[in-house]
């Protein structure tokens, strides 16, 4: 009786085996970007992570984040190939007239130096990815490389697809820390009037000042008698001014 014969492992071609390969290094690197910026709460935190690791996800010479967002302004990040934080990275004339005439609503390659919107002559082609929130385009992920033929179909979608994590990511932020400003701006509110209350309610003339020797608080007996001044005319001015009266 024949034995049965083994069953053969399949053979992949190596193309088939690189594709896939190169398929979950991409899944890996849009998820670990996901969990890193689930707990990042400030929007310039935001903006780092996202251009850290597409730069080192693509192998780039440059790498920028920037954006104008409603009630926090400009946020933006850059790094360059040695994975370090560049400060003088942005063509900023050219970048607000980009955002400002109608930009594309999909990433594009761009390879005319007049036209770069990041400095430095080290990169010879730029992707430009805008970041969509709310809307509306209010900024873009720029990926510099140091060739024309060095953006590959998989670099494209994993810019894009961090771009689009990346502007959820800020916009959330973003929200989260005008909240978190404006709960500051009100408790220093409530605890100045408590403060003010507190110095009324004491039957002294008591006033403070800060320590340019301006007036902060001035409390209701300092406004009161013959030698009384009102507390908006107070505050704010020197007390030597004051009191010289």
């Amino acid at each position: 009786m024949p034995t049965p014969s083994a069953v053969k492992p399949q053979f992949k071609p190596p193309r088939v085996q690189a594709d896939g390969a190169r398929a979950a290094a991409d899944l890996r690197f849009v998820s670990d970007l996901g969990r890193s910026l689930l707990f990042t709460v400030h929007p310039r935190k935001v903006a780092c992570r996202v251009a850290d690791a597409i730069q080192h996800g693509v192998g780039a010479e440059l790498c920028a984040f920037v954006a104008e967002l409603e009630n926090i302004g400009d946020v933006s990040c850059a790094f360059d190939s040695k994975g370090e934080i560049v400060s003088e990275f942005l063509h900023r004339g050219r970048f607000e007239k980009w955002i400002d005439l109608l930009p594309p609503q999909v990433g594009y390659l761009g390879v005319n130096r007049a036209k770069f919107l990041l400095t430095g002559d080290m990169h010879e082609s730029e992707y430009v990815s805008p970041l969509h929130i709310n809307g509306e385009i209010k900024g873009a992920i720029i990926v510099g490389f140091s060739a024309k033929d060095l953006l590959t179909d998989s670099h494209t979608n994993l810019i894009d697809a961090a771009t689009q994590m990346a502007a959820m990511s800020v916009n959330l932020s973003a929200h989260y820390e005008a909240a978190i400003n404006s709960s500051v701006t009100k408790a220093r509110e409530e605890h100045r009037k408590f403060t003010e209350a507190v110095l009324d309610a004491l039957p002294v003339s008591l006033y403070v000042v800060d320590r340019d020797y301006r007036i902060v608080t001035w409390n209701r007996h300092r406004e009161i008698g013959l030698q009384g001044i009102p507390r908006d005319s107070a505050l704010g001015r020197n007390v030597f001014e004051v009191l010289a009266r």
